[in-house]
């Protein structure tokens, strides 16, 4: 028993329908490169197929165009951030001069982090883990659009459409 509508049923068939066809006209079809998105309140009438990959993901900057026609794609399994060392420490510092040589060293960790990223051409960078305020300030800077936390099974989905190897 069904808690759809007649109207709705024939509706969600015809969107399935049309996805699976898609699917089939590219040449294969591969069950786990279908997601289905479900949004509370919305109205069974208001869904549709996308052509394309939709990940529920936090953008991390207005600063960065969401939309381009062109993107080249990074996908980095590492977190971007100055790296913590296995064993737990304690600095003290007791000068000013000491506490801007911390923050150069650490700058200077997460450049190095960030800089392949620069230099592959990846106008796209997707993680699973996360990207700290240095590592996205530097990327926002020339226009990379990051997009962190994003789920294992969405970027597998991604690197099949794209071509990206992980």
């Amino acid at each position: 028993s069904s808690k759809l509508e007649p109207e709705e049923s024939a509706h969600l068939t015809n969107i399935v329908c049309s996805a699976v066809s898609k699917l089939l006209k590219a040449g294969e079809f591969d069950a786990e490169m279908v997601k289905i998105i479900a949004k509370s309140g919305s109205s069974v009438f208001e869904s549709s197929v996308l052509s394309g990959i939709a990940v529920e993901a936090e953008v991390l900057s207005g600063r960065v165009p969401i939309s381009m026609s062109d993107a080249r794609i990074a996908i980095v399994e590492e977190l971007l951030d100055v790296r913590k060392t296995k064993f737990s420490s304690q600095v003290q510092i007791d000068s000013p001069k000491f506490l801007g040589a911390l923050q150069n060293q650490e700058d200077m960790m997460v450049k190095e982090q960030v800089k392949p990223i620069i230099d592959c051409g990846a106008n796209v960078l997707l993680t699973h883990k996360g990207i700290e305020e240095p590592a996205l300030s530097m990327l926002v800077d020339v226009k990379i659009l990051a997009v962190r936390r994003i789920g294992m099974i969405d970027l597998k989905r991604i690197a099949k459409a794209s071509g990206v190897t992980m």
